[in-house]
């Protein structure tokens, strides 16, 4: 009884076993075993695992139990509606379901009800069906959704209740629907939305009217938050004049510029609050051909009726404008930053923010600009603080040559280069109140000098960031950089520096300078080893990527006492001085990535007592004995913390000389190749002698080895000299026998086929063949017997077996046949094979002697029934005598 009752209970642990295990096949009804269902466990710390179900190619929601699903994707099949009961069989088990999906399918209906049973569900998807209408209590009891997703359908309009009951709802997407009219008010006013609704999606529709506005309440408790509405792809969209009148939005995306033509759509944006508002089409080209800002643009945004409009940043990207005229963003009150980045604009009207009383930054990049705007603030505009007119096509027609000097006459008549004049400066921004720019960006301008007119009145700009990287200059702007005094961060990447006493001094003026940027410029490291150009800055970061620096001096950073962040990676350096960071005990960050560094000496680093980060990678070290003392100091700094603070490595790696291959520097072991100096002669006389030792024993045991294969190249060398010059055609053999040596197959063929062909039984007439055991003249050579013998055979007889493709002997004979054919000597009917097959084996493979393919389907095989071998011996026979 006890014995029955443990094997039950043995096989009740198979059983659950085998269900927990993962990946786990959905089981239960006929309906879930037949369909393409799989299910995955999730990795969870739990002890009731939950589980990921894909399904492909259903037409119907399969039926059955499930185990507990937390991601449940039916996407891309052929699913048509869903049924209010789809889902009754597993209840239980869709209660922890947290994400569903059915996007990508056809269906036209899902039922009131259906989703029921999901009462954990955040996310569903059902996207790019084919829904005409919602029911009302379609989406009942999820309680809990956070996302829906009903982008790509056919719907005309949702019912009223469906969104009231999301009350944990913040994501709903609408966009490309067919909604003619979509009454806003009903859906989201402050009574009716769900409390936590953020992000609301109405793109991609044609002829919408939206309309309805929510109640009349618009202060305080009343306002309605939205962090984003996207209205982009609308076309020929109506809405209502009061529409956003109780809504702040922090992102309101329109798809391109001519929508904010339509007094409709801003209009409904007054006495709104709009942190951002966005105009781009996605990265994608706009349909317009060209667009144009005038002052009638945004001028429902400026609504003299209305004071609380805050629209505090305008974006309009990828829209093709091409011009910006005057007074565009006049009185918006709010406005601090205007992005006009990546367009086709030409020009920028002077007067184009004038009276934007909080403006904060400009950005025209990536435009067509080809000469810097003199814009004007007429008004109280004094908070600038951001000018970024990178990547434009700056170039003045008019370019007084006289301002260059001399040496650079020839250069800049080449390069075409832009003067960028101290009086645009003076006329744009000191002139005009604008005494608080702190940022400009003008790089990629093709800039190639400063005029230094007016440049005196620079000083009255507290700029802090200056980045003129990849223009054309040929030096160090210093003549305008000494009148910048609260220059913090400059950016000379990519540009050119011809050395001269003044570029010592470039930066004497500029004690608040923290980094430095002079990335690929090619001509900077006689500057930086004179140690003088950045000595008694309080610059923290300096950056010299890819600049062909060689060498760099012991003194170019010794004044350099407040550095914390060094990068040279991508250069030439070939070797660092031990005191080359005496001064420098504040660097923390230091970077010699790519390199031509061989050796390196950890004594170098001894003054850094704040190193937290070291990046030494893709350099040239040698794994030999002189990177041990490197080897051992990361290992201590990786692993050994105590009394030390832990450097984050990057990998390193040395490269073996023999291999020319790359190990890590810490796996490299050191002990096994480096000796000790004490034992290091020693060692290297007892390795000779055990390497002069074992050659000798190596020698010795394969030199029957070696002069085969000695005589086996010489025979493929000199063929036509190992054999007879006398050409006939009269053969002295019948057939050469190739087999294993000292074999199985050699004792068959003396018991077997040499009695059947040379001595046959009633009147056959013998046949004579080459045993080569049997017929090999003595003392000469066996190579040159084999080819002797195999020339005054008329037949190459091969007896294959399992040992036939291994032997080195038989591979020797199978070359020289190969090489008769090669000649022309013998055809491919010359060889015959006879297939020696065992009980129980498998067919032989010959890949690697293709000679023995060729005549594959004409193989004699030896029969193991003694009364089929009389037949084998006439078919051998007659090959024979061909």
């Amino acid at each position: 009884m006890y014995m029955c009752s443990d094997m039950y209970v043995r096989l009740l642990f198979l059983i659950v076993c085998a269900k927990l295990s993962s990946p786990y096949k959905v089981s239960g009804s006929p309906t879930w075993r037949s369909s393409n269902c799989s299910m995955l466990k999730l990795p969870s710390q739990d002890i009731n695992p939950l589980y990921k179900v894909r399904c492909f190619g259903l037409s119907v929601i399969p039926t059955g139990t499930l185990p507990p699903v937390e991601i449940m994707d039916l996407s891309g099949n052929s699913l048509t509606q869903i049924e209010s009961r789809s889902f009754q069989f597993c209840c239980a088990s869709v209660s922890y379901t947290t994400w569903l999906s059915f996007a990508n399918n056809f269906l036209t209906k899902v039922g009131n009800g259906s989703f029921d049973c999901f009462v954990s569900l955040k996310n569903l998807s059902l996207q790019l069906n084919s829904l005409v209408q919602l029911e009302a209590g379609t989406f009942h009891g999820l309680y809990s959704l956070e996302t829906l997703l009903l982008k790509s359908n056919l719907l005309k309009e949702i019912p009223y209740e469906s969104p009231k009951r999301l009350d944990n709802l913040e994501t709903l997407d609408l966009s490309g629907n067919s909604f003619n009219s979509f009454a806003f008010g009903d859906y989201f006013s402050q009574k009716n939305k769900p409390r936590s609704l953020k992000k609301l999606y109405l793109a991609d529709m044609d002829d919408l009217n939206i309309h309805k506005a929510p109640e009349s309440c618009c202060g305080g408790s009343c306002r309605t938050y939205y962090e984003v509405l996207d209205f982009r792809q609308l076309y020929n969209v109506k809405m209502d004049t009061e529409l956003f009148r109780c809504y702040h939005i922090d992102n309101l995306y329109f798809s391109e510029f001519p929508t904010l033509y339509e007094p409709s759509i801003l209009d409904a944006l007054r006495c709104s609050h709009v942190n951002n508002l966005h105009v781009n089409t996605g990265g994608e080209q706009a349909k317009s051909s060209s667009l144009v800002l005038t002052d009638a643009s945004f001028k429902s945004l400026t609504y003299q009726n209305c004071n609380e409009t805050f629209v505090r940043r305008i974006g309009l990207n990828f829209v093709r404008l091409v011009e910006v005229r005057k007074f565009v963003f006049s009185n918006i009150k709010g406005l601090e930053y205007i992005d006009l980045s990546k367009n086709q604009i030409h020009r920028v009207d002077p007067e184009a923010f004038a009276n934007v009383d909080n403006l904060r930054g400009i950005n025209i990049s990536h435009n067509y600009l080809q000469s810097v705007p003199m814009i004007k603030y007429t008004y109280n505009v004094t908070l600038i603080e951001y000018i970024d007119l990178s990547w434009n096509k700056i170039f003045q027609d008019k370019i007084s040559i006289g301002i260059v000097p001399k040496r650079f006459k020839s250069i800049y008549s080449q390069t075409k280069s832009v003067v960028l004049a101290g009086s645009w400066f003076t006329y744009a921004f000191a002139d005009y109140g604008v005494s608080a720019l702190e940022s400009l960006n003008i790089s990629h301008c093709k800039i190639g000098w400063f005029d230094l007119g007016h440049i005196s009145q620079l000083s009255a700009l507290p700029l802090r960031v200056m980045d003129v990287s990849y223009n054309n200059l040929l030096e160090i702007p210093i003549d305008w950089l000494k009148y910048l005094h609260h220059l913090e961060y400059f950016d000379f990447s990519g540009n050119h520096v011809v050395y001269n006493d003044e570029v010592d001094n470039a930066f004497k003026h500029h004690v608040n300078l923290t980094c430095i940027k002079f990335n690929q410029v090619l001509n900077i490291e006689q500057g930086l080893n004179t140690g003088i150009m950045f000595s008694g800055l309080m610059v923290k970061q300096l950056y010299f990527i890819r600049s062909n620096i060689r060498s760099i001096s012991s003194s170019a950073f010794t004044g350099s006492v407040h550095l914390r962040l060094l990068d040279v990676s991508y250069n030439k350096i070939t070797g660092l001085e031990k005191d080359i960071f005496q001064t420098n005990y504040l660097l923390e960050e230091l970077n010699l990535r790519g390199n031509q560094i061989r050796v390196l000496d950890p004594s170098t680093f001894s003054s850094l007592v704040n190193l937290r980060s070291l990046d030494i990678e893709n350099n040239r070290f040698l794994c030999n004995c002189d990177i041990i003392p490197l080897q051992q100091w990361i290992i201590d700094k990786l692993y050994l913390t105590v009394g030390t603070s832990r450097i984050l490595l990057r990998n390193v790696t040395c490269s073996l000389h023999s291999s020319r291959s790359y190990v890590d520097i810490i796996e490299w072991d050191s002990e096994a190749l480096c000796w000790k100096k004490a034992t290091k002669i020693v060692g290297i006389v007892l390795g000779c002698l055990l390497l002069s030792t074992a050659c000798a024993v190596f020698g010795f045991s394969v030199r029957f080895q070696a002069l085969f294969w000695y005589e086996m190249i010489k025979s493929k060398v000199s063929y036509h000299k190992a054999l007879p010059r006398n050409r006939s055609d009269v053969y002295e053999y019948q057939a050469y026998i190739s087999c294993v040596p000292d074999s199985v197959d050699e004792a068959w063929v003396v018991r077997q086929l040499l009695c059947a062909i040379e001595n046959p039984p009633y009147e056959l007439t013998p046949m004579k063949l080459c045993f080569p055991s049997r017929d090999f003249k003595p003392g000469c050579p066996k190579m040159v017997s084999a080819a002797n013998n195999l020339r005054l055979s008329k037949h190459a007889l091969v007896i294959l077996s399992k040992d036939y493709v291994a032997n080195s002997w038989t591979r020797f004979e199978l070359s020289m046949v190969s090489e008769m054919w090669r000649n022309s000597e013998r055809s491919a009917e010359s060889l015959i094979v006879v297939y020696l097959k065992r009980h129980g084996e498998s067919l032989v493979g010959v890949e690697r002697l293709p000679v023995l393919g060729v005549r594959r389907n004409a193989w004699l095989v030896w029969p193991t029934d003694v009364a089929d071998r009389p037949s084998f011996w006439m078919k051998l026979r007659r090959s024979l005598a061909k």
